[in-house]
């Protein structure tokens, strides 16, 4: 299945174009990327002398939360075509997991929020369409 996920994951990308201002889920692109965006930044309004306001969210858990439908939405807007976005609610339809330990492996459990293997991509679609609307004026 992890072959199938990353192969998914990779047809949306070539798809999807999210925006540079995404450090999250993106080759090459992470935290410090965005610490270094976000300092010259805060330089660039010191030189100006212009007051500059930042705010850090912690996403860490945040598309738990989101329901499956928004996300089949985002992937849409982006263009993703009908056949893919079928193929990533089928992942969604009823995930279910064990955990292997050393003490055995448990009973099968459902998973909820999103699918690690195409975990990045839908998150990146919806946080995307966020931004969008939200540089459109739509709350």
């Amino acid at each position: 299945m992890k072959i199938f996920e990353r192969i998914l994951d990779s047809r949306i990308r070539e798809i999807v174009k999210l925006s540079s201002n995404q450090c999250g889920f993106v080759t090459g692109c992470g935290t410090i990327d965005a610490i270094h965006a976000a300092r010259l930044l805060v330089e660039k309004h010191r030189e100006k002398q212009r007051p500059v306001y930042l705010a850090f969210l912690d996403l860490e858990k945040a598309f738990d939360g989101v329901p499956r439908e928004v996300i089949w939405y985002a992937l849409r807007q982006h263009g993703v075509p009908e056949e893919l976005v079928e193929w990533v609610r089928m992942l969604y339809s009823c995930p279910r997991s064990r955990v292997k330990a050393a003490a055995g492996t448990s009973t099968e459990f459902p998973i909820i929020g999103i699918i690690i293997g195409v975990n990045g991509i839908c998150c990146h679609a919806f946080a995307q369409k966020c931004v969008e609307n939200r540089n459109k004026g739509l709350h």
